[in-house]
């Protein structure tokens, strides 16, 4: 596999791990968190992509969602300080999510 499709399995994967107590909000995960990949790394050793994600949860925006004229601002700007990091690790041979930390 080449570097975009590892990027978009772990776009995909991490949406689908990031909603799983709240399917419905599958669709807008990506569009809504300010999901971005941050780094690629292709392991040679392990045969294995390293993709590395950023995004905000909602629960990390903090207590504004009673704020009608706020709301609209932070789903459009994440705050930067509570972004999550992480690592999404593909095996190249298979296609599958070894570990996601």
């Amino acid at each position: 596999m080449d570097v975009k499709e590892a990027a978009k399995r772990a776009a995909a994967y991490t949406a689908d791990i990031e909603t799983v107590m709240d399917p419905k909000s599958l669709s807008e995960f990506l569009s809504k968190s300010g999901f971005a990949i941050e780094s690629t790394h292709f392991d040679d050793a392990h045969n294995r992509w390293e993709i590395g994600v950023g995004f905000v949860r909602e629960f990390d925006r903090g207590g504004i969602d009673g704020i009608a004229s706020l709301s609209s601002v932070w789903d459009r700007m994440p705050l930067q300080g509570t972004r999550t990091y992480k690592t999404v690790t593909i095996s190249d041979e298979s296609g599958d999510v070894v570990s996601y930390e």
